[in-house]
């Protein structure tokens, strides 16, 4: 009896909504492989409401909208509200309602579609149906007042200039702007006009957003440039409202019509708070009143740097830290918390830490494990994510949030894909999930992604936008990425985020870039930097300007002596005669023929050990790399023994300058410019140990002697031929082909016979990297003027890349290159590498290099240049053919541009054929000592 009572009151609505001419009920939004449906004004309604309980519980993120686009917050989220329940007035149209002709017909009877043209796809046809010169929205509300005004030049130039900056970021949901192209008429019916023109009206009635504040504002070309600046946070709102929205679970299918206000208050609202509460979106409440010993419970005595950071003023404002101090100093610690007392200022409500590499980021996670509960309250449930392509291969890799694995029930045509789909392919990765964590630890490409036109940046931006941004190592980038990494601060600025930058090699030019990049974000003047100290603490914000020179911690600061070696022999001879003494050793050479050339040598001699030479390099396997990870750590780490580090010779490339924690009792290093060589040098007698090798816990003198350096290189000259390193180093001249960066390094260090740190830090950067590249000796210059002129060609690349902040979310200004997916767009240059998957083929049986454990083809990956192996050689071997083919069908990991090496077994070596991009055959062989080895097959 309830049940026909409920059914028979539906149906009055229904008659009533259809004599109010409500026809828009008769459009469908979402639908699934069985007819069921769900009505477009329902799902625009269930976004909305996204945005409204989203905005309602997170007043970071309302406070930070409301302050960039000048409005109160009430009116910034009645507005907001309003335009994300437009997102989708695209699918009025009758080309994206033909998609399924039989819904078409069941609501409005047309037997034969008229518009079924769908090159345009639905957000762009929402926005098309505002902007369309002739027939769009805005015409209309132009001519006609909006919100119950008159027509006036104010609403002139609202609906001119803010309409396309308030619209294109909601109508470019599914990760790019709209495009702006075509007209209404090809794609919608009169009707379809109509009826959307109806639902905005009636939605706006329902929502009465405060119009005439933003009328009382719209002559402000500041407060226009303001909009665009928000719209960067308005298309990432729209894209996670709407993934929200989008999700059946939550918004069960409605085909039954009830008023807007019914819907909007007794279910999208309701289902709203549901779904944002099961999404796990809401932030973690920082904990207040902490000191460092609370946060750091491993910290005694805090070191200079640190102290500095627990005690200089904090205004309540977006602020840039440049923490410079020696490798060991403590960085990390006096960054975190940093971005700890900017948390509990309500300025930020997590961090983000960039790193150079994947190797990098796994460590920081291993050491943010230790400490991250401890910025939260004790009720609270922080997730950390990783953020890079192995992530998923880091033991304490977690992912806590957000973990929707379901397929979706939708479905419309390849051209249009459904938002469930991009939902669950962007949630499975980990890499974007990382962004929106409360804290993220990754490489610094998924940060700077966010300011690449890429799909979907827009979400990372907003993911950005609560956080500190922490980043390591900042020296490191070339040209190209480091002119990408000033563009994140200016957007990061822009959008009132906080910076902290890391360097132990940071010359004054890079400082001062940094400062620039950040100040532009901000509308400000740029500041010179003079402070010429190290260590040194800069703090940058609209209303501080300091630079603070401050100590460094006594157990590293230590004078390194430079000896230099200029034959191969010599170097050998002095390997030799280390191990002979115990000694452990390293040589780092810049190139992989260079490390394995020296490997094979070493190995071969009677004077070493059997099995105590290894080789570390780029080119293994992942799960092979992993286990040389482990066993230099085991050999050279912080906890070796004196028995296990007695004799051990480690051959490695830049592999190890950065993350692994080793400790080497001599070192030697191929020419490398200052900066690299001073981070090597960080890994030279790094522990306190004693002459046997054995850790002194607690100790704080070593008493293995003195840090000695070898630097394998050419013979110092002030008239330098120009093929001066070249000669030597044949191989690592591509690496390193400005040679008057390392004809300085050479001078300075021939002329001081090594450094002490931190005093000469600064003095050495400066030799090499500041003016004397101006007056280098005539034999240098041309090779110098060639590294120039491409960095200045990398330096425009990255700026004709880069979106633009004050431009505002709109395709417009990059006509010429459009919106695309990631692989279009880099963040880093060099070699166009890709994957392959090395594969055994033993027994009829295609098996993972790496066969135990999980994720066996993962760790059975390595990257190498594309134009080295583009394909596999043709396959003769039916069975094997077949293999290959029945791999690629049973593995999810692979996909069409796969590429899976077959290595056979010949003569005791694993060996395969490719071809190389210029259809040469080529030779692939596999070894866990030597790694992956490419050559022309003769």
């Amino acid at each position: 009896m309830l049940r026909i009572i409920v059914e028979e009151s539906i149906f009055k609505e229904e008659i009533i909504l259809m004599k109010e001419n409500k026809l828009y009920f008769k459009y469908w939004g979402k639908a699934d492989h069985e007819s069921q449906y769900h009505l477009l004004p329902y799902h625009c309604l269930d976004v909305a409401a996204v945005a409204n309980e989203l905005l309602l519980q997170h007043p970071f993120v309302l406070g930070k909208l409301s302050r960039l686009m000048d409005l109160t917050e009430e009116d910034t989220r009645l507005w907001l509200v309003f335009i994300l329940g437009i997102h989708d007035l695209g699918k009025f149209a009758e080309s994206f309602q033909q998609l399924r002709t039989d819904l078409r017909t069941q609501a409005l009877g047309h037997v034969q579609p008229e518009k079924v043209n769908y090159d345009l796809r639905h957000d762009s046809l929402g926005y098309l149906i505002w902007f369309d010169k002739r027939q769009g929205l805005s015409r209309y509300y132009q001519e006609n007042g909006f919100v119950l005004s008159p027509p006036s030049k104010q609403l002139d130039n609202v609906v001119k200039k803010l309409f396309p900056v308030w619209f294109a970021p909601v109508m470019g949901h599914h990760g790019f702007p709209p495009e702006t192209k075509n007209r209404v008429k090809e794609y919608f019916q009169k009707e379809d006009m109509e009826n959307t023109q109806l639902f905005v009206d009636d939605w706006l009635a329902l929502v009465d957003p405060n119009f005439k504040s933003i009328l009382s504002c719209s002559d402000d070309n500041k407060w226009i440039k303001k909009q665009k600046e928000a719209s960067w946070l308005i298309a990432g709102l729209a894209v996670l409202c709407d993934w929200l929205g989008s999700n059946s679970d939550d918004f069960k299918f409605e085909k039954e019509p009830i008023s807007l206000e019914s819907y909007w208050t007794k279910k999208a609202l309701p289902q709203a708070r549901k779904a944002i509460n099961k999404a796990g979106l809401l932030p973690s409440h920082i904990k207040k009143a902490c000191t460092i010993g609370k946060i750091f419970t491993y910290i005694k005595e805090p070191t200079p740097l640190q102290k500095k950071c627990t005690e200089l003023t904090m205004p309540d404002e977006p602020q840039l830290f440049i923490l410079e101090d020696v490798t060991g100093s403590g960085k990390t610690e006096a960054a975190l918390m940093l971005a700890y007392r900017l948390m509990e200022k309500n300025l930020a409500q997590g961090f983000f830490v960039g790193l150079p590499t994947m190797a990098t980021a796994n460590a920081m996670l291993e050491r943010m494990a230790r400490v991250y509960r401890n910025f939260y309250t004790d009720n609270s449930q922080p997730n950390v994510v990783l953020s890079h392509s192995a992530r998923h291969l880091s033991k304490l890799f977690q992912s806590a949030f957000l973990d929707y694995n379901k397929k979706s029930k939708e479905t419309y045509t390849s051209k249009d894909e459904t938002i469930s789909i991009q939902c669950n392919r962007w949630l499975a990765d980990h890499r974007k999930k990382s962004l929106l964590a409360d804290i993220g630890i990754g490489t610094i490409d998924q940060a700077l992604l966010s300011i690449l036109p890429v799909r979907h940046q827009s979400l990372r931006l907003y993911g950005l936008a609560n956080k500190v941004l922490i980043l390591d190592e900042i020296h490191a980038y070339d040209a190209y990425t480091g002119s990408l990494l000033k563009t994140l601060l200016e957007f990061h600025a822009a959008l009132r985020g906080s910076v902290i930058l890391l360097s132990a090699t940071l010359s004054k030019q890079q400082r001062q870039s940094f400062v620039n990049a950040f100040n532009k974000g901000l509308g400000k003047q740029n500041l010179e930097v003079a402070n010429t100290s190290f260590p040194l603490l800069t703090q940058i914000s609209a209303q501080i300007e300091k630079e603070y020179s401050v100590q460094t911690r006594r157990t590293v600061q230590r004078e390194v002596g430079v000896i230099f070696i200029h034959r191969q022999e010599d170097v050998i001879n002095r390997i030799i005669q280390a191990v002979k003494q115990g000694q452990c050793v390293c040589w780092i050479r810049n190139t992989v023929p260079d490390a394995r050339e020296a490997f094979t040598l070493l190995s071969g001699l009677d004077e070493l050990s059997n099995g105590h030479v290894h080789l570390f390099h780029s080119r293994y396997s992942l799960g092979d790399r992993l286990d040389i990870e482990q066993l230099c750590l085991n050999l050279f780490g912080q906890q070796s023994t004196s028995d296990k580090r007695k004799g051990q010779v480690l051959i490695a490339t830049q592999v190890i300058e950065q993350s692994l924690d080793l400790d080497f009792d001599i070192m030697i290093s191929d020419l490398a410019p200052i900066d690299l060589l001073i981070q090597r040098a960080g890994r030279l007698k790094r522990h306190i140990r004693d002459k046997a090798g054995s850790l002194i816990p607690d100790g704080d003198q070593d008493e293995r002697g003195q840090v000695e350096l070898n630097v394998y290189a050419p013979e110092y000259t002030d008239k330098p031929e120009s093929d001066w390193y070249q000669s030597v180093f044949p191989k690592a001249n591509y690496v390193y082909p400005d040679t008057g960066l390392l004809w300085l390094t050479c001078q300075i260090l021939d002329k001081k016979g090594g450094w002490t740190m931190p005093e000469d830090a600064r003095e050495l950067i400066e030799f090499v990297y500041g003016e004397n590249l101006n007056d280098l000796p005539e034999s240098l210059q041309d090779s110098h003027n060639m590294f120039e002129g491409t960095e200045m060609g990398h330096r425009g690349m990255a700026a004709f890349n880069g979106l633009k902040h004050e431009m505002g979310y709109i395709s417009d200004y990059r006509v010429e290159t459009p919106w695309d997916d990631e692989a279009k767009f880099p963040t880093r240059l060099g070699e166009d590498t890709h994957t392959l998957y090395l594969a055994r083929w033993e027994n009829n049986q295609l098996l993972p290099w790496v066969n135990k454990g999980a994720y066996r083809w993962d760790l059975s990956s390595i990257n190498v240049n594309k134009g080295l192996i583009t394909e596999l050689a043709i396959v003769q071997d039916g069975e094997l053919k077949q293999a290959l083919a029945s791999l690629r069908e049973a593995v999810p990991v692979f996909d069409e541009y796969s590429l899976i090496i077959p290595l056979q077994k010949d003569d005791g070596e694993w060996q395969a054929e490719g071809c190389n991009d210029r259809e040469d055959k080529m030779n692939i062989s596999y070894n866990c000592l030597q790694g992956l080895i490419i050559g022309r097959n003769e």
